[in-house]
């Protein structure tokens, strides 16, 4: 719907600055008449033309499109302070809830965020927690780095 109101406004704006510098003259009847230098037929396969070219990129990218923000939304300093030995409830306190932790494997957690900025690539980053059956984390994969003091552990 939107698509089409810019399309009409955009065959509008066309068609009045067209007309604008072609010389307007009244008759008897007071109606205004556009003359112009192209006959009706081509004046009507230029807005045909014009109309069905309108569809393409170069007018979708004038409609503006919302950014779609979708899972966990993490910062590198967050991912920072994990420390390998830390228990679900420490990493939950420290990311929040996963977006994913499957029933077959409740060991692992997956931290999950999509964003999609209008007209652009969207983008994705994955975060893998491990935890062994201690319920302690061992094992981080994923778009994140690991910081260096990762491995240094739980005091």
């Amino acid at each position: 719907m939107v698509v089409l109101q810019s399309q009409l406004q955009f065959f509008s704006l066309l068609l009045f600055y067209f007309c604008r510098g072609v010389v307007y003259h009244r008759q008897q009847t007071e109606k205004r008449i556009c003359r112009d230098a192209m006959s009706w037929k081509n004046l009507a396969a230029l807005t045909l033309a014009v109309s069905l070219l309108g569809g393409c990129s170069v007018v979708e990218r004038l409609v503006y499109r919302i950014d779609i923000n979708q899972g966990n939304y993490l910062e590198q300093s967050d991912v920072d302070t994990l420390r390998y030995g830390m228990n679900k409830e420490q990493v939950q306190f420290v990311l929040g809830s996963p977006m994913i932790s499957e029933p077959e494997y409740p060991n692992t957690w997956y931290y999950v965020y999509y964003h999609k900025p209008g007209h652009d690539k969207p983008e994705q980053k994955n975060l893998i927690l491990t935890f062994n059956d201690q319920n302690r984390l061992v094992k981080m994969e994923g778009d994140y780095t690991p910081s260096p003091q990762f491995m240094d552990g739980m005091n």
